[in-house]
């Protein structure tokens, strides 16, 4: 009887923890789902520069956010990241891409596009967009978007 009366009482007890356990564990996060969680950073370093923008020889900073999808633990191969970004160019170097290039308007960066870099950091329009300035300047990355209004880069590229 008291064996029995000890084994019940532990059931119980072991019962009550997973309950408590269970309670703890996020609702929002399901690990057997699958949807990736959306990663974005925030930089201001030359990295998308150096690595991806060849035809832009000097300006004087920039200011992008990089994203990638996380599996979590489901993930076999290398992580494709996307930039879109910022690229504040020096008057001489907007200028020598204004008269190097033929550019046609267009309608510019969506409003909503970036999530950490705010509408002013942009710049304003009228915006520009090249297909020949897209081909010399982005070779190994899928180019969403690359707008010019005279004075600002914004683009928005992935790793292919």
């Amino acid at each position: 009887m008291r064996r029995r009366f000890i084994s019940c009482l532990l059931t119980a007890s072991l019962t009550i923890s997973c309950m408590l356990m269970t309670s703890c564990i996020r609702r929002d996060v399901n690990p057997f789902s699958d949807e990736p969680q959306q990663i974005i950073n925030l930089y201001e370093n030359d990295f998308v520069m150096e690595k991806y923008m060849k035809a832009v020889q000097d300006y004087d900073h920039t200011i992008y956010e990089e994203y990638y999808d996380d599996f979590g633990g489901r993930s076999i191969g290398p992580t494709e990241k996307g930039y879109r970004g910022v690229v504040y160019l020096t008057e001489d170097e907007a200028q020598r891409l204004w008269d190097e290039y033929e550019w046609e308007e267009s309608d510019g960066p969506a409003s909503d596009e970036f999530l950490y870099i705010e509408p002013d950091q942009i710049g304003e329009g009228p915006w520009y967009t090249c297909s020949q300035f897209n081909s010399d300047n982005f070779k190994t990355v899928m180019i969403y978007f690359c707008y010019f209004n005279g004075t600002n880069l914004v683009y928005h590229i992935h790793q292919i």
